[in-house]
């Protein structure tokens, strides 16, 4: 995740996607983060410079559950554009039409996003966030495969067919079963 993370960091920074928010009247990204909760409970954290991006992600398994090398990732981006301490901050129509903008520039620099460890993003939905508070926050959700978490085959077996007081060191290793599943009587 470490290398996913820090690209996600690497490609929202450069200059390049900095120069093409300023080009669509827009500040580029001021913070990239961990989510950690701070857009719900703004009074328990620092105040973060906007607009921000706030990485969240889960990993677990896939469709093809026996491959334990091939892991699904779900990967959350939180925008956070705007977050107002109360309702007499109305902006006008043109900075809030800007949103709309700023959630695409960051769809279209991570929404083909791969890494080594990661397979190409899938977008999956981008929507609202509901706040406590007057705000902008928008969330994207994308889904690929992760093979950040290599196993060793050693890890498949447990025991073996031999009886402790005669293991011949050349004996076969037989694969691990579910013990919860196991009838030793079948």
């Amino acid at each position: 995740m470490k290398e996913l993370y820090q690209k996600i960091i690497e490609i929202l920074t450069s200059q390049l996607v900095k120069d093409e928010f300023v080009e669509n009247g827009l500040k580029p990204i001021q913070t990239i983060d961990l989510y950690k909760g701070q857009y719900q409970a703004w009074e328990e954290f620092e105040l973060i410079p906007l607009p921000a991006v706030l990485i969240d992600w889960s990993v677990f398994e896939g469709a093809q559950g026996n491959n334990k090398d091939n892991r699904q990732l779900s990967l959350t981006l939180h925008l956070i554009y705007e977050q107002v301490q109360d309702t007499s901050n109305f902006g006008d129509l043109t900075t809030s039409l800007r949103f709309f903008d700023f959630i695409e520039l960051v769809q279209k620099h991570i929404g083909n996003l791969k890494t080594e460890k990661v397979g190409n993003l899938i977008f999956i939905s981008q929507q609202p966030v509901a706040l406590d508070r007057p705000g902008i926050v928008h969330s994207i959700s994308y889904n690929g495969v992760f093979y950040g978490f290599s196993t060793d085959p050693k890890d498949d077996f447990d025991y073996t067919a031999e009886n402790e007081s005669d293991l011949d060191l050349s004996g076969e290793l037989v694969k691990s079963i579910d013990r919860f599943q196991y009838n030793p009587f079948d």
